[in-house]
């Protein structure tokens, strides 16, 4: 029996919820996006459709803990992202069927590598740098961002570990992050992100850690252009520009 068989099998959670403050939540309007899959057999995931008012709770739950999460010792929150490393461990399988779910032709292999090498990047966030053009990380090193709150966009259809190689530099030298991952129409889901980024907020401090699902035009938007972010950096992730909308562009590094 193949690998994809044996997943439709198996009971797999389809709705995912923000994570707002250290713990899982409705939308603001309880409004919630249908993703289809590869597979026309199987089951769609269910994504929130986050707004503003979202977007500002999960801001709120960030500042609030700023001085906490940056005074700690860089050792310490290195130690705590070790910890999600572990925590994602002992959810691999579901991890690896959120992964099999979305795409119908991903052997079980290729999932499994995929999982591992988001955990391996929590476990090792001191060797990564962030992902800007080689030409520019002279001028932008990561140490010398700003300690403040810290703004990401996904799009839905990114890869697993180049979102935990994303984010896990930034919670090691302390910036809480609000997330926002990008549901982009006929692509895999962002369900499998959003699990994935979950699962790593579960272990950390409330409000280190906040995940929101929606669209660029509404969450994203808020997002980017929230008064109380002002001064917040902006790090789109390949895959959006700095609108928040889908595209194939590199990443860059944007600073408010």
């Amino acid at each position: 029996m193949s690998s994809n068989a044996v997943v439709s099998e198996l009971k797999l959670e389809l709705t995912v919820h923000n994570f707002i403050g250290g713990r899982y939540s409705d939308p603001h309007k309880g409004v919630y996006y249908q993703c289809s899959t590869e597979s026309a057999a199987k089951d769609s995931w269910l994504v929130p459709r986050s707004c503003a008012h979202d977007v500002e709770r999960a801001l709120e739950a960030a500042n609030l803990v700023l001085p906490v999460w940056s005074e700690f010792s860089r050792e310490r929150r290195v130690a705590m992202l070790a910890n999600t490393a572990d925590h994602l461990m002992v959810n691999r399988e579901l991890l690896e069927r959120s992964e099999l779910w979305d795409f119908a032709t991903l052997s079980h292999t290729f999932a499994a590598r995929a999982v591992a090498s988001a955990i391996q990047a929590l476990k090792s966030p001191r060797d990564l740098v962030l992902a800007v053009p080689q030409a520019n990380r002279s001028l932008h090193p990561l140490s010398a961002l700003p300690s403040a709150v810290t703004k990401q966009l996904f799009s839905g259809d990114s890869a697993l570990m180049p979102v935990a190689r994303r984010i896990a530099p930034l919670l090691a030298t302390g910036r809480p992050l609000v997330v926002g991952v990008l549901h982009k129409p006929n692509a895999p889901s962002s369900g499998r992100i959003m699990r994935l980024l979950g699962l790593v907020a579960e272990q950390l401090p409330p409000g280190v850690l906040n995940v929101l699902g929606g669209t660029a035009t509404r969450m994203g938007s808020a997002l980017i252009h929230s008064k109380q972010a002002e001064t917040t950096p902006l790090i789109p992730m390949c895959g959006c520009n700095d609108a928040g909308e889908p595209t194939t562009g590199k990443p860059r590094l944007v600073l408010h």
